[in-house]
């Protein structure tokens, strides 16, 4: 702490978050009085970058201050849910140290009654250190490659908020990766929570010891150059201290359009598949928006998620435990496509079509189905056992059209017209091209039709009787007897004098 009982000092925890809302980003340490003691001002605002130790093994350090509960929201000097993550701080006991820069002075000597120093008086003066004070420079210099990578890309500091000091918190925070290890001594140990809300009212997949994890600064960097282009890719995580442990990209969502990715672990690795906002929270912490965190190794992890918006996301493997080649495959949800079909019906008579000629779906989903209960002309609508069946008004004859929806269940929702054409129930055929006439005590008509189209063929006592199917024929593609799409058609008269045919299409 600076100054206040117990390390609390509200002016000073109000400057931090000021100057971060005016564009500069913050990295405070975490405090020194080990596991038993909170950390103190200015480590506790909300807007910093808070920063606990870790040693040479990735391993939390005896020595840094845990975070608090129940932080404090007066305007100004908000705190939060305290350390955000952890960066090497050195560690005496146990390891070693981090080494301080050479002095490269006269150390601190000057000639008597003034004048310039005296040249270095002791070369290569290093001393080995260790604190939070240790970890918080080292975090501040990953911020810093964060900054330059976003500046190369064409971010304009913006020094009138907090929106680019958020963002490069957000994305050290998302990028981290927890230790799933005790302290170095067992006591006040960091809790593996993956994406679940951590414990003591802590956010998901953050604690009061390491916060959100080890820092992974080139896995930050590569969520601002990388975005990743919809398909596959593979990378390595490692179980060593020096192995990538964290792969991320940026990635790219549109409005109503699911999003899915498969992971697929190696058999001797532990890695967990999260989706953050690219938008951070209020206070810089990532926003999550979806996670798949199965526990155990070579299983396998899905995530699929649809936004209201088109947005920009940070899609990031991180290493549990183990090691190996992951496999990452992505794809964005394409709508169903409508067919917009077209039937055909007599006055009277219903008509059908099967659901698999409404609609199509590049992604192989099943669709599910919806139909208006009724057509524009007052018609009568129903879907039951994948067949749409039409029933036109009474007496009704012309065009009628009704509605349709696709939902393939990933977000995909497309809407569609089937337009009916229905022709008077007393008419025949404008496509007889002889007959009827009885040869043979049959009669006989022969029709013109479209090479290789199938028609029914309905028949009729009476021109404003009852149509009746008789059967289906397919207009011939070859000349035969009669010529190409002639087709006849007979049928005894059973001592009938007068027989209506007609074709109907499409047939049923």
């Amino acid at each position: 702490g600076v100054t206040g009982g117990g390390g609390i000092h509200a002016p000073t925890r109000e400057k931090v978050n000021t100057a971060v809302n005016n564009g500069i980003a913050m990295v405070i340490s975490a405090g020194n009085s080990g596991g038993a003691s909170n950390i103190p001002d200015p480590g506790r605002a909300a807007m910093a970058l808070t920063v606990a130790a870790a040693n040479d093994v990735n391993q939390l350090t005896d020595y840094t201050s845990r975070g608090f509960t129940s932080p404090g929201s007066t305007a100004g000097q908000e705190e939060d849910f305290k350390p955000d993550l952890m960066a090497p701080g050195g560690s005496a006991g146990y390891y070693t140290q981090i080494l301080s820069v050479d002095s490269n002075s006269g150390d601190g000597t000057a000639i008597p009654g003034g004048g310039s120093p005296f040249t270095d008086q002791q070369p290569n003066d290093y001393l080995g250190l260790q604190g939070t004070s240790m970890a918080s420079p080292f975090a501040a210099g990953c911020a810093a490659l964060v900054i330059n990578a976003l500046e190369t890309l064409g971010t304009n500091w913006n020094f009138n908020s907090s929106t680019h000091p958020r963002l490069v918190k957000m994305l050290l925070c998302a990028t981290a990766s927890e230790s799933n290890a005790n302290r170095e001594t067992n006591g006040a140990n960091p809790s593996l929570e993956r994406a679940t809300t951590g414990p003591d009212g802590y956010p998901a997949g953050k604690d009061r010891y390491e916060g959100y994890g080890m820092i992974n600064p080139d896995a930050a960097v590569a969520a601002v150059v990388t975005r990743f282009t919809i398909g596959n890719t593979n990378a390595t995580l490692g179980s060593a201290t020096t192995d990538q442990r964290v792969w991320a990209s940026s990635v790219t969502l549109t409005n109503a359009r699911a999003f899915s990715a498969m992971l697929t672990n190696p058999v001797g690795g532990d890695f967990d598949l999260y989706l953050y906002s690219a938008i951070p929270s209020a206070y810089g912490t990532p926003v999550l928006l979806g996670s798949s965190t199965a526990a155990g190794n070579g299983i396998n992890e899905s995530i699929t998620y649809t936004p209201a918006s088109d947005t920009n996301a940070v899609l990031v493997v991180k290493r549990v435990s183990g090691f190996g080649t992951f496999a990452l495959s992505t794809k964005v949800n394409v709508p169903p496509v409508p067919l917009n079909p077209s039937l055909g019906t007599t006055t009277n008579r219903q008509a059908t079509v099967a659901v698999v000629k409404l609609a199509t779906d590049a992604n192989g989903d099943s669709i599910v189905f919806g139909v208006a209960s009724a057509s524009t002309q007052g018609g009568v609508v129903s879907l039951v056992s994948g067949v749409v069946t039409y029933t036109p008004p009474a007496n009704f004859s012309g065009s009628d059209t009704f509605t349709y929806t696709a939902d393939d269940g990933h977000g995909g929702i497309t809407n569609g017209t089937v337009t009916v054409t229905v022709a008077a129930g007393d008419a025949v055929s404008a496509n007889v091209v002889y007959g009827p006439a009885i040869e043979g005590g049959a009669f006989v008509v022969r029709f013109a039709g479209i090479p290789g189209r199938e028609y029914t063929i309905e028949t009729n006592g009476t021109p404003t009787g009852t149509w009746v199917k008789h059967s289906n024929v397919t207009a011939p593609t070859t000349p035969g007897t009669y010529g190409i799409g002639i087709f006849q058609f007979s049928e005894l008269t059973g001592g009938a004098s007068s027989r209506f045919y007609r074709t109907v299409h499409p047939s049923y």
